[in-house]
């Protein structure tokens, strides 16, 4: 049996319907599952190219805890909004400890970027460390224009 292949589900239905048929036009036969909140899990329930719905268990932000599945997988597919992953890297955090082949973006779900474990550790990396930084300036920033002090 040939091993799945698991779309992360990080945009609208109207996307991941373009992500799933690249995704069957790539990977013939392989099972697709897709990795979505339980509140959106209601859209895709009745998609026959879906196999199977696995219900990730988000926090306040997001996809923000690691998600674990004992299955090895063929791939791990990100469809994305925009051309780079920028403002996934908690998505690409939460799913990067997975056993799979390979890590794809699909930037507007058109096509696939390879992404390997590294690359994705550095993207979440970086994002996390940038929000870090930058929210310490916006509390110094939100300080001083409380107090009335010009920049």
């Amino acid at each position: 049996m040939k091993k799945p292949i698991l779309i992360v589900r990080t945009v609208s239905v109207e996307k991941i319907s373009e992500a799933l048929d690249l995704c069957l036009e790539k990977w013939p036969g392989h099972p697709l599952i897709v990795a979505t909140t339980a509140n959106r899990s209601k859209e895709l329930a009745n998609d026959n190219r879906i196999d199977r719905l696995e219900i990730v268990d988000t926090g306040p932000r997001g996809y923000d805890r690691i998600f674990h599945l004992e299955e090895h997988l063929e791939a791990v597919v990100f469809p994305i909004g925009n051309k780079n992953g920028s403002g996934y890297g908690n998505v690409f955090r939460a799913f990067s400890s997975l056993c799979a082949r390979n890590f794809y973006m699909s930037p507007y779900c058109r096509d696939f970027r390879s992404m390997g474990r590294l690359r994705l550790k550095l993207k979440y990396g970086t994002e996390l460390a940038l929000e870090e930084l930058l929210s310490v300036f916006g509390r110094i920033w939100a300080q001083r224009l409380i107090r009335g002090i010009d920049l």
